[in-house]
């Protein structure tokens, strides 16, 4: 090969990523930053479940244009299945179908919603708001009424009459009549259901309001609950806990009332993943309407059309290279010695859920634990591979009691440590104590003190958010990051640490 070769295919490759870049920017306009797409939102649900013989029906409850979002876009994944829609109890409903089905099924609805500029989240009631029902029976009905009666006192007009029911539903464990309406059971979907009983007891119209709360890259989202009261000609959202009517902005309403979220056929429970991320490819696709095929290609076989919890994946594993390329950096050209090829990498990552600083004690906890029980297991004069074993599971059984300790010590950071790569740790425990009884303890320490500093810089730059949604909507800078690697895959010349470690040979020189 000749030595020009490596840079050539460097070259190619660089322009290669940079030209697809510039032209998803420029061309298609997607967003170099998240903000640009910040008021669009894609929200998926992910339905697993195991299907016996005969026919299927699952009916999702599916949001529609209300308040102050838009649904803008809809998709679903369900092969084999027919798809309708209904309306019940003012609700949209999706309902998948089929006549037989058996085995592991795996359905998705998604859609995206937006945020309208200006809009108001006071819905008016262009029909005669519905009659307030009264459900409550004996006991119940007397507890209502109580407590209906103690926030009466403390009210003038509907917006604070609702305000003081829901303070007084507060009082859950420390009032007796908020236990007998409560069934002793303390939940914000039953103080929801509860508040919307004890104001039909007054002739006020409230129904319960189910929806997920709009975080960035959120994954195995709960449904979060509050109330809609009538008055005044516009049904009035109202959180459980707030002094004042009216929802945060990112508060997104799904479906109404006391239907259960999925309904089904089927003899077993139904796995549901709801995930929200920001709708990324909004900006490129309303940017030019119609798209050509080149650019309609580039979009539909982007990560942007994945499954969202796919989605959330891929924005980590995509770091990945650029933690190597760094870490590639620091010990071709820094010099910096360390254990493993790319365990600081992995350690990086584990970090990226315990916080550095606690991933930093917690990793020097359990290495320096299990090094000194290597050390005993040296004098068992043990086989490699059930020595191993030995450092393993007792690497398990300590990450087990730190989890444990911290836990009852309050701190919830020490539960994370299960996230830390198993067969990583015992490997740089094996690893360093071989470097312990061949070089000495200073190379064994030296080396790992160079594994946690590239551990923390690799965690430091994979953590940006910037160069994780940059990564994720334009993946093709991973063919720069080849082409880099290319670059110091040939770099021979001296590393940043030798020069002071040769430092006597410049002096004689001189």
């Amino acid at each position: 090969m000749k030595n020009t070769h490596p840079y050539v295919l460097a070259a190619v490759l660089a322009v290669i990523g940079i030209s697809i870049f510039v032209y998803k920017y420029v061309g298609l306009g997607l967003p170099l930053t998240a903000g640009e797409s910040s008021q669009t939102w894609q929200i998926e649900t992910r339905l697993a479940f195991r299907a016996g013989m005969g026919p299927t029906k699952v009916v999702l409850q599916y949001p529609s244009n209300t308040g102050r979002f838009a649904i803008i876009d809809q998709n679903f994944v369900a092969p084999g299945y027919g798809l309708f829609t209904q309306v019940q109890d003012e609700n949209r409903q999706s309902v998948f179908a089929i006549r037989d089905a058996l085995g592991e099924q795996v359905l998705y609805a998604s859609f995206v919603a937006h945020l309208v500029p200006r809009s108001t989240e006071f819905i008016p009631m262009e029909e005669s708001p519905p009659e307030a029902t009264i459900r409550l029976i004996g006991a119940k009905l007397l507890a209502g009424q109580s407590v209906l009666d103690a926030a009466r006192a403390k009210s003038a007009d509907t917006p604070t009459l609702v305000l003081a029911v829901l303070s007084r539903l507060g009082l859950a464990g420390s009032d007796d009549r908020v236990d007998v309406l409560l069934d002793n059971r303390n939940s914000p979907a039953l103080v929801a259901g509860a508040a919307v009983d004890v104001l039909a007891l007054a002739g006020i119209p409230a129904r319960v309001v189910h929806g997920v709360r709009l975080v960035p890259g959120a994954r195995n989202v709960n449904f979060i609950h509050w109330i809609e009261a009538y008055s005044d000609g516009f049904w009035r959202p109202y959180r459980l806990t707030a002094q004042q009517p009216g929802l945060p902005e990112n508060y997104f309403p799904w479906w109404r009332g006391d239907a259960p979220f999925v309904e089904s056929n089927i003899m077993g429970n139904i796995d549901t993943l709801v995930t929200v991320a920001r709708a990324t490819e909004t900006t490129g696709r309303s940017a030019l309407v119609p798209l050509s095929f080149m650019e309609r290609s580039l979009l539909d076989f982007s990560l942007l059309t994945l499954p969202l919890d796919v989605q959330q994946v891929f924005r980590v594993i995509l770091m990945v290279p650029l933690g190597v390329l760094l870490l590639v950096f620091l010990r071709n050209v820094i010099g910096v010695i360390m254990f493993g090829t790319f365990m600081p990498v992995l350690i990086g990552l584990a970090f990226r859920e315990t916080t550095l600083l606690w991933g930093l004690f917690l990793f020097t906890v359990v290495v320096g634990a299990g090094l000194m029980v290597r050390v005993y297991l040296e004098y068992l004069k043990l086989l490699v591979v059930p020595r191993l074993a030995c450092v393993l599971i007792v690497v398990i059984i300590l990450m087990t009691f730190l989890s444990v300790l911290t836990h009852k010590l309050g701190v919830d950071r020490g539960l994370s440590i299960a996230l830390f790569p198993l067969v990583i740790i015992t490997m740089t425990i094996e690893r360093m104590s071989i470097v312990w009884d061949e070089n000495g303890p200073a190379t064994a320490l030296k080396q790992g003190l160079g594994s946690l500093v590239a551990a923390s810089l690799c965690y430091s730059v994979m953590t940006i958010e910037y160069l994780e949604h940059l990564f994720f909507v334009y993946p093709e800078i991973l063919i720069v990051l080849l082409a880099m690697s290319i670059l110091l895959g040939r770099y021979s010349g001296y590393r940043l640490l030798e020069l002071w470690r040769f430092r006597e040979f410049v002096k004689v020189a001189n």
